[in-house]
């Protein structure tokens, strides 16, 4: 498999919701066991930017460039990146990584605020070059009031990858990463490319139904950076009950 392919199968593992807590393998009951693990972040860089329109309204695209710091105003944007998490409890011993999301946050002045939420998938061993990633089912979501269809998904999305900086990689848990460790890359996508799909949720209990109607778009170029700083390990955490 070529480290681009590679990087297209990192993507597709969206994982789920950080859960409140870890299970050791062995058992459910509540044990004082440690449960290590770990924690990264990204940061986006001052040049990320996002220019989103409503279609219908005769509204020239409003762009952001340099998020505020949330809550914004205005026809301010703001940027959040949820952490993410490894432990060690995954399938086969093998790590388990839970991935957190980057939601840029709206406030679109008089008209309806929106979130735009993109997962990316591990990005450890992301090789340097250019590559067109396709956005697997609810990685890619956009949470508006302003719409009939509420929340709305962009599956099969276009993602243009531009890694810059790839040193180091990924090393076993608790390292996570090599010393080495740096990643810069950009993600440019255009929500208008694709026909968004209304719910958020893939597969035989999600609502297919597409959403030709949906107002809002959104084309985005994230400058986003990664260090061997930005990964922290917690190897004497408490385990805590999932009942």
């Amino acid at each position: 498999m070529s480290r681009w392919a590679q990087l297209g199968t990192g993507l597709a593992t969206i994982a789920a919701l950080l859960a409140a807590g870890c299970e050791t393998p062995s058992s459910r009951r509540c044990d004082p066991l440690p449960c290590p693990y770990a924690t990264f972040d990204l940061h986006a860089r001052s040049d990320s930017m996002m220019a989103w329109t409503y279609r219908d309204l005769n509204l020239p695209p409003q762009q952001t460039t340099g998020f505020v710091p949330a809550p914004p105003t205005g026809f301010d944007c703001a940027i959040e990146l949820s952490q993410s998490r490894v432990s060690r409890f995954g399938a086969g011993g093998a790590d388990k990584v839970d991935l957190g999301a980057i939601t840029l946050t709206c406030a679109a002045g008089p008209y309806a605020p929106f979130d735009l939420t993109i997962s990316l998938g591990d990005i450890r061993d992301w090789p340097a070059g250019t590559s067109t990633l396709v956005a697997p089912p609810g990685s890619i979501t956009n949470s508006f009031g302003g719409s009939n269809c509420g929340g709305v998904r962009y599956d099969g999305l276009a993602l243009n990858v531009t890694v810059e900086t790839a040193s180091g990689g990924s090393a076993p848990f608790p390292q996570l990463v090599t010393d080495d460790y740096a990643r810069v890359f950009r993600v440019d996508f255009d929500t208008a490319s694709v026909t968004p799909q209304a719910g958020v949720a893939a597969g035989p209990y999600g609502n297919d139904k597409t959403c030709d109607d949906f107002p809002m778009t959104g084309a985005v170029s994230l400058h986003l950076a990664q260090t061997r700083a930005d990964y922290a390990a917690y190897p004497d955490a408490v385990c805590q009950c999932i009942d």
